[in-house]
């Protein structure tokens, strides 16, 4: 077995792909044709996203998200956190946490971010 996809329920499938690729450099893997569902080549575990649009139409409830209240985390790792803080904030997001550091050199840094449409 091995572990294949994290989906995240979005508004906007089209301007969530073109976020992270603008904030973290991924590069757009695919989107249907009908918007509903789109991924990011990150390996082999793919960062998906499926509209909440069509969650709600496959009787899911997806919940709205709560920036004090997350129920998920994601985690990228980089050598540069300063820059890498830049570019998520040019890219249109708002931190709700001060990054701080955290597993030694490795610099993780550890926030809550909201993608800004």
């Amino acid at each position: 077995m091995i572990f294949r996809y994290t989906i995240l329920y979005v508004d906007d499938v089209p301007a969530t792909l073109d976020f992270y690729e603008q904030a973290f450099g991924f590069a757009r893997g695919f989107l249907h044709e009908g918007k509903d569902y789109g991924e990011l080549i990150t390996g082999e575990t793919k960062l998906a996203f499926s509209s909440t649009a069509l969650m709600r139409q496959l009787d899911k409830n997806p919940a709205a998200p709560v920036a004090d209240a997350p129920t998920f985390e994601i985690a990228f790792e980089t050598d540069d956190v300063c820059a890498a803080l830049a570019k998520v904030i040019d890219a249109g997001a708002t931190w709700f946490r001060t990054p701080v550091r955290n597993h030694g050199a490795r610099r993780l840094p550890m926030s809550v971010i909201q993608m800004g449409t």
